[in-house]
């Protein structure tokens, strides 16, 4: 796609996005069924739950940990570190290609060994990518790169089963 520059690409995946939601509307099966609402009692309980409040915190900290470093490695990598924007942008975009496979690696964590240790576990490597990012030495950096965006990811289905 590379001859129908970045414009094109956007709008070939927009369109692409488009079709798949009216072939769902039109022969996709499920999500027909409604749920009833909360009744409005039952707010206190519900706000109550540690579950709640867990939830919120460690989903704020995932989507924080897929767009706060992404959206800032750019400038860091050109302004402080001297390497160039298409190498840069080369980088950023290399590292972010596998944050599928690590929502499928984290599904996969979840079953086989649980919600508590799941997220221990991938909040600790994504922790230590960041600190790895921090570094100095250019290899450090690059490896604390690439995994950051695998391990975010990773915690996503352990949170949908809290």
């Amino acid at each position: 796609m590379a001859w129908l520059g970045w414009r094109g690409t956007v709008a070939v995946l927009g369109w692409a996005c488009a079709l798949s939601g009216l072939l769902f509307y039109f022969i996709g099966k499920g999500g027909d069924e409604k749920s009833a609402p909360v009744p409005f009692k039952e707010m206190p309980r519900f706000l109550k739950d540690r579950r709640l409040w867990l939830f919120s915190l460690f989903i704020g900290m995932a989507i924080a940990g897929q767009f706060g470093p992404f959206s800032i490695l750019t400038m860091h990598m050109t302004e402080d570190r001297g390497i160039s924007k298409e190498l840069a942008a080369t980088l950023l975009s290399a590292s972010r290609v596998a944050s599928p496979l690590g929502a499928l690696a984290g599904g996969w964590l979840t079953a086989r060994f649980g919600t508590r240790p799941t997220l221990a576990f991938c909040f600790s490597v994504y922790a230590l990518s960041l600190s790895a990012m921090s570094l100095q030495s250019f290899s450090l950096f690059v490896t604390g790169m690439f995994l950051q965006p695998v391990f975010t990811a990773m915690v996503f289905p352990a949170l949908f089963t809290m």
